[in-house]
């Protein structure tokens, strides 16, 4: 079974060579789980757009779609303490910064002397015009304030954890209360021939030696660029990734140490976050230092990173080498190499077959990919499907008492508001690589962060976003002012200095597709238009979508 497994995973292989973006054995590793192997140092709204505004690389969990959302959903809420200044702070002139979001705030409008229209005319879709970034600056991701605390994971899931700024000791996720943190305590224990180095570790095994001139016993074995050459003269090794509409593209591979010091949390002043200073105010020993390494990597984290090549379930010590930390022999001697105990460990790191003997139980790290639906009505019901890597596995336990049994971690999705609030639903159907489930009706209009939570981890998270949805509470025409629609309710979105705007996204007509010959009032709360003759019917479409709505006549 083990051969038919291993025959299958190298034909898999052939076939996905598009999807695993590096060669086996690396360097580079596989990019095939978490955020690529790159740095975000050459940002403009091209490069913005890649993931935002684009098609992503598959993986990466962004969703260009929900961008338009996630801005609009702003209008009407405060802009005081907003971490995003508006281009246009100061709509009305009055010297004073506006007291909450406006359409006008972001998008200006000119006349068309062409057209005799009002046409848009910022450029409103340049990202940096609000998430503002210079040269050598940190990039806008790492600006944010749960970047800024240290708590990595809570964009990056389980693949890393976090750093608290005051202890300097790393957070986690607490398993027993959703969206709350709990310390990564640092082992106190003294460096041997097994511990991992960043790079250049003394007596590493130096029978193997990687592309990039590497060998096992170095985290940069894998995490390196094919050739081993410095990224930043060139933009990094190219390699391959698909894109979620299938195409390929190229991302630059860095090495290992260009991409922690390419976070920029350097220019913040966190440079002790990575490097621990003696009494001396000194640099401290490398071997300190591969011990702070565990402030974001901590040992349940590494020990927990796995993807499923094949797609038959991950197995620890049974998967393909090299894409992950713990389904191979070879990936153990990758980070634990050295030639101290090499003769009893001979050539097992290049013996896709080895298994890793002993008894493992792990909850493997989830990541998520995509959400199918990222902007719901409120109210709305609808079933979301959830794609990524290791929902559910299988893993043994081995009592102390006990016969050993096959466990299966299976997971939940929680969503957490902007205030931390966190909801949990249970799945409603579950496997590997797919969940569904249902947002609870309860959730107000707003943005949420959806994750998949399987014991002690968590995903990165996915934004959500409930929309306001239109109801219209009373439809009729009032007729002692001729054809005069009115409709009271709420959803319909403040649009009226914006009707008639070409582009704007707004539009009231009747059933035949007709126009009203004035608006005189819209609002969230009530729209009042005249028509030229009694509509039967009108639709309302607004930055959210689009209502139909019976009238009645008064």
């Amino acid at each position: 079974m083990k051969i038919l497994k291993h025959l299958i995973a190298f034909a898999f292989l052939l076939g996905i060579s598009s999807m695993a973006s590096a060669a086996v054995p690396p360097p580079p590793v596989n990019q095939n789980i978490g955020i690529p192997d790159t740095v975000f140092s050459f940002q403009n709204p091209d490069v913005c757009n890649n993931c935002h505004g684009g098609n992503a690389p598959i993986g990466v969990p962004v969703n260009p779609a929900l961008n338009v959302d996630r801005h609009h959903k702003k209008v009407g809420e405060m802009i005081d303490g907003q971490p995003d200044w508006p281009p246009f702070p100061d709509i009305d002139g009055d010297g004073a910064i506006d007291p909450s979001f406006k359409c006008t705030n972001c998008h200006t409008f000119a006349m068309n002397p062409a057209t005799g229209e009002q046409e848009i005319v910022q450029n409103f879709r340049n990202c940096l015009n609000c998430h503002v970034w210079n040269a050598g600056d940190t990039s806008v991701h790492h600006k944010t304030p749960w970047a800024q605390e240290g708590t990595c994971f809570q964009c990056h899931g389980g693949i890393v954890r976090g750093v608290d700024p005051v202890t300097l000791l790393g957070k986690k996720p607490d398993p027993l209360n959703p969206g709350q943190t709990v310390p990564v305590t640092i082992g106190t224990y003294g460096t041997s021939a097994i511990t991992p180095w960043r790079s250049g570790k003394p007596d590493g095994d130096d029978r193997i030696v990687s592309s990039a001139g590497t060998n096992p016993g170095n985290c940069n074995f894998c995490h390196n660029t094919g050739d081993g050459l410095a990224g930043a003269p060139t933009g990094g090794t190219p390699e391959a990734f698909t894109l979620q509409d299938g195409t390929t593209t190229t991302i630059g591979i860095f090495t290992n140490v260009e991409n922690h010091h390419g976070t920029g949390f350097a220019n913040e002043g966190k440079c002790a976050w990575c490097h621990i200073q003696d009494g001396a105010n000194q640099a401290g020993t490398i071997q300190d230092e591969i011990k702070s390494c565990q402030r974001c990597h901590d040992v349940p984290t590494l020990h927990n990173i796995e993807f499923d090549a094949v797609g038959d379930g991950t197995q620890v010590g049974q998967e393909q080498a090299y894409f992950g930390h713990i389904g191979n022999n070879a990936n153990c001697w990758g980070c634990h190499g050295n030639n101290i105990s090499a003769a009893s460990i001979t050539n097992q790191n290049t013996d896709s077959t080895s298994t890793i003997s002993g008894n493992v139980s792990t909850a493997i790290v989830p990541t998520l990919s995509s959400l199918s639906v990222q902007s719901i009505p409120e109210r709305t019901d609808v079933i979301i499907t959830a794609t990524g890597t290791s929902f559910v596995n299988t893993a043994l336990i081995t009592p102390a008492d006990g016969e050993p049994y096959n466990f299966t971690y299976t997971s939940e999705v929680m969503i957490t508001d902007q205030d931390g609030n966190v909801t949990m639903v249970e799945p409603i159907t579950i496997d590997r690589t797919s969940l569904t489930f249902k947002l609870p009706e309860t959730l107000a209009t707003g943005t949420y962060y959806v994750a998949i939570k399987k014991a002690f981890q968590h995903t990165n998270p996915i934004p959500i976003v409930i929309t306001p949805k239109m109801i219209a509470t009373h439809s009729f025409i009032y007729t002692p002012y001729g054809s005069m629609v009115v409709l009271i309710g709420s959803g319909f979105v403040d649009s009226h200095s914006m009707y008639g705007v070409v582009g704007g996204g707004t539009t009231l007509v009747d059933q035949n597709g007709t126009p009203p010959s004035i608006v005189y009032m819209w609002d969230d709360n009530m729209i009042i238009a005249h028509f030229s003759d009694d509509p039967e019917s009108v639709t309302v479409t607004n930055i959210y979508g689009e209502e139909t709505f019976t009238l009645d006549r008064y």
